[in-house]
């Protein structure tokens, strides 16, 4: 019986004497059962391939260390992703290791022994061989998923920001990091979709690696238009990822700047937000040929839908904002008719005493009342400008805010001479949709008036607080206080708390005042979170 260490040595020997036999042998059936060849040139890379293989397998049977091998399949593990072959294309290849082998023992005079303990020998380590790329390949490939994932959460908590004024590059930015990772490749342009001009306009990306200048401003220079290139054409028109395998001959691709840039392969991606391609993602090779496997296609895409949910997000903001923003103007508009007719009222009231007191000749009264009349001019003058200055205030995003409110406050305190103090939670979730912060900002703006015309007040303070399902606001100052049944039965009394209440109900919340002669008064806006 024929001891494993002398079938191992003997293989080991077999394989160092027709070692490049066997690589040309083992590169031929590769190259045949390939789906994708590059170029002709290819065969010369697997043959390289084979036989640097075929030399870590004979240095394990002679020493029955597997490093060799080791380094050997991590660095094939990394050139098949590169060139876009499947796992399972390359597991193939490397059983087809044993037919090229056997050609060799089978024509050789060797002992029938000495062959199937050869055999023997020979499956076990291919088994190894193939267990080993095989676990390579799936961490690789977890590897992948895993900065897939934190690329795509990258992008949606770009995209949970409650804005419309997205920063574009920092979007792009993880877009290329995600697919560079994900197709394996060195850089990633894109070409931003112009629709006024027809065109394609080329925008530099990443890169991994240092790009001749040459290469950059060759790409810089073109303007695809999609009428004109068919390539980008058929992405913009069914919205999908579309590989070039062979730019070089593909009739679809421009050849003068695919040869001006030595463009061998391409892969792009279009980024669809709201049904339409508002940037397509341009990668591929130089120096050599590749094609890429249906997972890297799978996760490009996956990285292109995450963008678009991120430019949706946007554009939906957006919308909301202008409706809210509307809604606040025909809001305003009614309160500026309403106060507007309430001033007008009384000046025509007092016009028509001070003509009677004059008449009688009573002028002293009639000057008396001609100052009044003058404030409630004034006043509503006064009014007006704020009301004015409310249609010009544009914020409906949170990050807006507190910076409006802020400036509102050291206005006020300059214009009125009034103790003014603003404080917030600490952690308070400013996370509201577009209404809240417009209707929070006027019953604020609206309380202050209040304070102005009525409270006689030397101070106010504005708090923000929370708990679990509600934000309060809550605005109190050290004034006259009111008796709130008397003003209410007046004539156009309390207008400005109607209007804060209505606020606050058209959120879902409500409003609750305090208010004692004497005592100043607080308000309490309650908003659901």
């Amino acid at each position: 019986m024929i001891d494993r260490e002398s079938a191992t040595t003997q293989l080991a020997a077999l394989l160092e004497q027709h070692i490049d036999e066997v690589a040309d042998a083992w590169a031929q059936m590769t190259y045949q059962n390939a789906s994708f060849r590059p170029s002709d040139s290819w065969i010369d890379m697997l043959r390289t391939s084979a036989k640097q293989g075929l030399q870590a397998i004979i240095e394990t049977l002679k020493t029955g260390s597997y490093i060799s091998l080791k380094v050997y399949l991590s660095r094939l593990n990394i050139v098949s992703l590169k060139s876009g072959f499947k796992s399972s294309e390359v597991t193939e290849s490397l059983l087809l290791c044993k037919d090229a082998i056997m050609e060799v023992i089978s024509s050789g005079p060797i002992e029938s022994s000495f062959v199937w303990a050869m055999i023997y020998e020979l499956d076990a380590c291919l088994r190894w061989i193939v267990g080993h790329f095989n676990t390579i390949a799936a961490a690789e490939l977890n590897r992948c998923l895993r900065q897939q994932h934190e690329n795509i959460i990258a992008m949606l908590n770009i995209s949970e920001q409650a804005t419309d004024s997205i920063d574009i590059n920092v979007v792009l930015e993880h877009v290329a990091e995600g697919i560079m990772a994900a197709a394996h490749v060195e850089h990633c342009d894109f070409y931003i979709v112009d629709e006024d001009r027809n065109r394609l306009i080329p925008t530099v990306g990443t890169s991994h690696s240092p790009r001749p200048e040459k290469l950059i401003q060759a790409f810089l220079n073109y303007y695809p238009s999609p009428t004109s290139d068919p390539f980008y054409q058929l992405i913009l028109e069914h919205k999908q990822p579309l590989v070039c395998e062979n730019a070089q001959t593909d009739p679809r691709v421009n050849q003068a700047i695919t040869s001006q840039m030595g463009t061998k392969s391409i892969l792009s991606v279009p980024l669809v937000a709201n049904h339409k391609v508002f940037a397509i993602v341009t990668t591929g090779t130089f120096s050599e040929y590749r094609t890429f496997t249906d997972e890297q296609l799978e996760l490009t895409w996956d990285i292109a839908r995450a963008a678009a949910l991120v430019v949706e997000n946007a554009g939906l903001h957006q919308q909301n904002r202008y409706m809210a923003a509307l809604e606040e103007r025909e809001r305003l508009a009614r309160e500026i008719h309403d106060n507007l007719a309430q001033a007008l009222s009384i000046l025509k009231l007092q016009a028509s005493n001070i003509a009677e007191l004059i008449r009688r000749g009573h002028f002293d009264q009639a000057q008396i009342f001609a100052a009044d009349m003058v404030r409630t001019a004034s006043e509503a003058h006064t009014d007006a400008r704020e009301a004015i200055t409310s249609l010009r205030t544009s914020v409906s995003t949170v990050s807006e805010l507190m910076p409006t409110i802020e400036a509102y406050l050291d206005k006020f305190r300059q214009t009125y001479s009034m103790d003014v103090h603003l404080a917030v939670q600490d952690d308070c979730p400013l996370v509201l949709p577009p209404t809240s912060v417009v209707q929070l900002t006027r019953v604020i703006q609206e309380a202050l008036a209040n304070v102005r015309k009525h409270a006689k007040a030397h101070a106010v303070s504005i708090n923000l607080q929370h708990d679990t399902q509600h934000l309060y606001v809550t605005i109190e100052d050290d004034g006259q206080g009111f008796e709130f049944s008397k003003i209410v039965q007046q004539e156009n009394g309390g207008v400005g708390l109607q209007i804060m209440r209505e606020r606050a109900e058209s959120l879902g919340g409500h409003l609750k005042i305090d208010a004692r002669p004497g005592k100043g008064t607080r308000i309490i806006a309650q908003i659901p979170l």
